[in-house]
């Protein structure tokens, strides 16, 4: 367990290959209870479907905060500014 922020990212710098944890995109396209996205960053759209929680409803242009899960990540929520 980390005691803040500062001894994750310590942690993280020593991995071969570290990811994020978290991640910003844009919602271009919803369909039933998955959506897909642009992330920041990156020219194209993912083709892949990206799950959400239960709580948010996406809609097309929303800027969202994903977080990983395994080997993909899960749509936490519409980021408001």
């Amino acid at each position: 367990m980390y005691m803040n922020a500062e001894e994750l990212i310590k942690d993280m710098a020593g991995t071969a290959k570290a990811e994020s944890v978290f991640r910003i995109a844009t919602v271009k396209s919803v369909s039933g209870t998955t959506a897909k996205l642009k992330f920041d960053g990156e020219t194209q759209q993912s083709e892949k479907k990206y799950s959400r929680l239960a709580s948010y409803s996406p809609a097309a242009g929303d800027r969202v905060l994903l977080a990983r899960t395994g080997a993909t990540y899960v749509i936490l929520g519409k980021i408001q500014y």
